[in-house]
């Protein structure tokens, strides 16, 4: 059976990930740092640390990948805590602006 194709892998977008690869911590740097002034102002999203992006704008319909990063308050390492993808137009990421992007949730 040469002939048959591999299954193709379908994802859902987007993809979070809630504790640290390294430890398994759930504390995050950012949770950890604000929780005080997060409290006080009724806030339930969470900041993110850190942002990165790509844009394949091919076509009529752009592709945004974009993934989130976050480090953990007990080991100190870097992972990724959101990857998200939009096609098309840009998206409003909560009316907050480039680096106020929220995790979603």
């Amino acid at each position: 059976m040469a002939d048959e194709k591999p299954k193709e892998e379908t994802f859902t977008f987007p993809k979070t990930f809630d504790k640290c690869p390294h430890c398994g911590s759930t504390r995050s740097f950012v949770e950890v740092a604000l929780k005080k002034e997060m409290e006080r102002a009724g806030a339930k999203d969470i900041p993110v640390l850190m942002s990165a992006e790509c844009t394949y704008a091919r076509g009529l319909f752009p592709i945004r990948l974009v993934a989130l990063f976050e480090v953990c308050w007990d080991c100190g390492g870097p992972y990724a805590a959101a990857l998200m993808k939009f096609v098309g137009a840009s998206p409003s990421m909560g009316g907050n602006g480039p680096g106020r992007l929220q995790r979603p949730r």
